[in-house]
């Protein structure tokens, strides 16, 4: 078969429409499926216009467009983001998705549409609007974030969200920023100078950029901040999320570093003395400073982790789901449904972490201790944790001393529950979790003991430090928050904890709580 004879053949029988158009705007060519597609006999569409195949009330418009069109042609999709329709013979409409691309034959400019029927793609998209109340929920979470959090469009660098923080600091309502790119925010950029700087992350050769520039306010006021830009998608369309950090204060001390040292080399001969105090005290800010870095450079990782990864999953379900639409799918549907529920519910203990962690640093948790019944207290707790267990594993508890013990039943509550979901989550099916509880008149004991994964030598002594996780638990669902916060519940009660823990053997935490705090 020669090679006109092929494409013709591939024309004949192409299941797209194709539809060959003149510089006149008339239909010189339709191949058979764009006739059926719109209704039409063999050969009745030739020397049309075009515009025959639109809705009445779009067709002057579209002349418009065609002139223009072939004027400058460039291969692209008609009509990005909007809902075209298209018109059949007998009047009537469907949902239709256009590529456009040209072709130039002896000095004539020809314009080639590509078309399909997008009806089905169209109700899909509907009912995935029926999720947009789980999509909601995660909005409400990036909206309070502790970050600022500014999310644009990958193609057009307009603004889709930006979160009350970051509006409140900027001074712009969202109705305002959504009209803004962040070239408009960012006064040392020019719009190329930003397109550059972000080609790589687009294009998939980094997975992070990381760099300090400054904001300018709605008010004109600017300030340092250090910018995480990472490069994702929501559904199909391409974002970047910039997770930013005012970093005034950090310059601030900068600068004051810098003019002390410069004091302090003209008086070295005369004081030499003072000048070693005060390099100690730089010793010491500087630390202060590099640990207040990795504080923050923890907390945007875990963040940008801990939120995109359900993020993506619920997404990804959300899409799926509206294809399942068959009754013998539903056990598919329901698979992504669960998925979409377990995502939520990670949300969910991500932010009851923050507002512990805030509500104790805010000095608004106090300690009320009042007479508990051990055994019903203890039954509660490990019902509540068997939610989470997993298959073949239990909850194992052990009690010596009094049935009745004195102690803050929320506070011990939140350490007991902290600790052995860190039991359960790090040990695997079948593997038990022990809960030893003591009450002498001195003190209450407890001790949760699992046989999981153990903690690394080289990062024992680190655990108590906020948004840190082990090497060895990367990928599994966590903040860095947890014993944070029930070391910090244990300095309200005047307890202490301490742990025992060999790599692949499993973890013992010790907790002391006194009876009397003096």
């Amino acid at each position: 078969m020669d090679n006109q004879k092929m494409l013709q053949a591939m024309f004949a029988e192409a299941t797209i429409g194709i539809i060959v158009v003149n510089s006149q705007g008339k239909i010189v060519q339709a191949n058979p499926f764009s006739e059926k597609l719109f209704g039409y006999e063999k050969g009745e569409l030739i020397l049309q216009p075009v515009e025959v195949l639109l809705p009445n009330s779009f067709r002057t418009r579209h002349v418009e467009h065609r002139k223009k069109y072939h004027q400058k042609p460039i291969p692209r999709t008609m009509g990005a983001n909007l809902e075209l329709q298209g018109q059949r013979k007998d009047g009537s409409r469907f949902s239709i998705e256009i590529s456009l691309s040209h072709m130039d034959i002896d000095g004539e400019r020809f314009a080639i549409a590509y078309a399909s029927d997008d009806t089905l793609q169209q109700e899909t998209f509907k009912s995935l609007k029926e999720a947009k109340k789980i999509s909601d929920d995660i909005s409400n979470i990036v909206e309070d974030s502790l970050s600022e959090i500014f999310i644009f469009d990958g193609e057009t660098m307009k603004f889709i969200q930006v979160n009350k923080g970051a509006r409140q600091n900027m001074g712009y309502s969202l109705e305002e920023m959504e009209m803004m790119t962040p070239v408009d925010i960012k006064p040392n950029f020019e719009e190329e100078e930003f397109l550059g700087l972000i080609e790589p992350l687009k294009e998939g050769k980094v997975n992070e950029l990381l760099f300090e520039t400054i904001h300018i306010r709605k008010n004109g006021t600017t300030y340092p901040v250090e910018v995480h830009l990472q490069y994702s998608r929501l559904g199909m369309q391409p974002v970047f999320v910039a997770f930013i950090s005012d970093v005034s204060q950090r310059k601030e001390y900068e600068h004051k570093i810098l003019m002390h040292s410069e004091e302090l080399e003209k008086k070295v001969i005369e004081r030499t003395e003072e000048l070693r105090a005060s390099e100690s005290k730089l010793r010491e800010s500087f630390e202060k400073e590099k640990q207040l870095g990795e504080l923050k450079s923890r907390f945007v990782s875990m963040a940008s982790h801990e939120f995109r990864t359900p993020l993506s999953s619920i997404l990804s379900s959300a899409n799926l789901i509206g294809r399942y639409e068959k009754e013998e799918q539903n056990d598919k549907r329901m698979k992504h449904v669960n998925r979409i529920e377990s995502s939520v519910r990670n949300l969910t203990t991500i932010l009851n972490d923050f507002l512990s962690l805030e509500k104790l640093e805010s000095g608004k948790v106090r300690y009320h201790p009042v007479e508990i019944e051990i055994e019903e207290y203890i039954e509660q707790v490990i019902d509540e944790m068997s939610l989470i267990s997993k298959s073949d594993q239990k909850i194992i508890h052990f009690h010596e001393g009094e049935k009745q013990i004195v102690a803050d039943e929320h506070l011990l509550k939140n350490i007991m529950l902290n600790l052995l979901s860190n039991g359960i989550k790090y040990s695997p099916e079948g593997k038990d979790v022990e809960l030893h509880t003591q009450y002498t008149e001195e003190k209450i004991s407890i001790q949760v003991k699992d046989y999981g994964i153990g903690i690394p030598e080289a990062d024992q002594e680190l655990m108590f430090t906020r948004f840190f996780r082990a090497n060895n638990v990367i990928n599994i669902q966590g903040t860095g928050l947890g014993l944070t916060i029930v070391k910090r519940y244990l300095d309200l009660m005047g307890g202490k904890i301490w742990f025992e823990s060999e790599e692949g053997k499993g973890t013992t935490f010790f907790v002391e709580i006194p009876n009397v705090i003096e």
